[in-house]
């Protein structure tokens, strides 16, 4: 479960001045009940969903303390995001540099399908801006390419909140579509 914490500040607020509020009014009064805060996550129907392809067109990483990207792979490439779950990856693309430091990692969204267990099957429209600036992934730290070392890094795709669910997630039956709106975040696994 994740804590948005604006909200959660927000709720603990409403919370300290409603108790207040009964603090400050008569004691004996009956005109006064008892309020319930509830915090939750917002659900991603995992058992609804049998694919997510999302097809990627090019790869790109970027210097630190530079603005341009230099091409890793520029060959589509499709990957099932359901199946890279737990911790598993798959190579996006392998290239020489030279030694220094890397800060993100663009990736160009060509196309995004989702297929239900039902065979019904969504494809979510990749904005004109994804398509023109891509989606960027800055790593958590910089990634240092060694001499003659391999260095790793992971592009990884918040699904919940890369893939918002229209309709009623409840049911299968209720999906009726989804906006793609990619969060991703660069890992480096050194």
């Amino acid at each position: 479960l994740k804590l948005n914490r604006p909200i959660l500040n927000m709720c603990c607020a409403i919370v300290m001045a409603t108790f207040v509020g009964f603090g400050c009014s008569d004691p004996v009064s009956s005109n006064s009940g008892v309020l319930r805060v509830r915090i939750t996550d917002a659900p991603f129907p995992y058992g609804s969903v049998r694919s997510v392809l999302i097809t990627i067109d090019r790869i790109e990483v970027r210097p630190s303390l530079s603005t341009g990207y230099q091409i890793v792979n520029s060959v589509d490439q499709s990957f099932d995001l359901i199946s890279l779950q737990g911790g598993r990856t798959d190579t996006l693309g392998t290239m020489d540099v030279a030694a220094g430091e890397f800060e993100a990692v663009r990736l160009q969204v060509k196309s995004v399908s989702v297929e239900l267990r039902d065979g019904r099957t969504f494809l979510p429209e990749v904005s004109d801006s994804i398509r023109v600036h891509g989606v960027i992934a800055l790593l958590n730290s910089p990634a240092e390419v060694k001499d003659n070392q391999i260095t790793e890094l992971v592009v990884d795709f918040d699904l919940p909140r890369s893939l918002r669910v229209q309709g009623d997630p409840s049911t299968l039956s209720g999906i009726t579509g989804f906006e793609f709106t990619p969060a991703v975040r660069g890992v480096n696994l050194a």
